[in-house]
């Protein structure tokens, strides 16, 4: 007698399981759904699980965990977002070179290419015409003490980047993918113009409201007081 109760109670249990795990598939299903179909189903949702509550007293702890697994498979769908993981700005100059409290400004120009073109003497130089890309433009620039002629002292950044760019990492010969290109105004002969880029690494995140960048970078043509710029712009 004993064993037939026993053989009875496991065949019951056998089908509450069986009943109980197919309402975890439902609400699977469920869950998929509630990102795409929004706050209906989330009720709905909710109001099955609290049935399934009722009628499982025995199983509550099993389906809070399933509640808590549900709504982390939620969370966790296809559609990926480009964040912005840091607002660090960063200026940072040669060892050895004494920091002026230079003034910093950075100016997007949408739907525009960065062209090089050559002067009468084969420097080059930046353009930035009408295009389909993004042209940043950085400047870190310090002003002579007045009364001081000829004394300002300007570098600059150039690069332009595809509209729908995220996500850029480049490095030293892919840096050309990007046109960078480093500027130095100043009343010192020989070193003055314009160089491209070709030691380095550039990181660009952008967002459809933001942009971060962040270069560091070496020339061998000339010196240089940035060695390292990372910027955050509100587009």
């Amino acid at each position: 007698m004993f064993s037939w109760n026993f053989l009875t109670l496991s065949i019951k249990g056998l089908k509450a399981n069986f009943y109980f795990f197919k309402l975890i598939l439902i609400n699977l299903l469920l869950a998929s759904s509630i990102k795409r179909n929004g706050v209906g189903l989330f009720l709905n949702f909710i109001f099955v699980n609290l049935k399934t509550t009722i009628y499982f007293k025995s199983n509550i702890m099993k389906l809070i965990t399933l509640l808590s697994v549900l709504f982390l498979f939620n969370s966790c769908g296809n559609n990926k977002k480009v964040v912005l993981t840091t607002h660090k700005e960063v200026i940072i100059l040669a060892d050895g070179l004494e920091e002026k409290d230079g003034d910093v400004s950075v100016v997007i120009s949408n739907h525009s290419n960065l062209n090089l073109k050559d002067d009468t003497i084969g420097a080059i130089y930046p353009v930035i015409a009408s295009g389909n890309n993004i042209v940043v433009s950085f400047k870190y620039e310090e002003k002579s003490p007045e009364g001081t002629a000829d004394g300002d002292y300007s570098e600059t950044l150039h690069f332009e980047i595809p509209q729908n760019t995220t996500e850029l990492n480049l490095m030293d010969k892919e840096l050309n993918n990007v046109k960078l290109l480093y500027g130095k105004q100043c009343f010192c002969r020989g070193e003055a113009g314009y160089y491209e880029v070709k030691k380095g690494k550039i990181k660009i995140v952008k967002t459809e409201s933001e942009l971060y960048f962040d270069i560091s970078f070496n020339i061998d043509e000339t010196s240089a007081k940035l060695v390292r710029v990372a910027q955050y712009i509100k587009l």
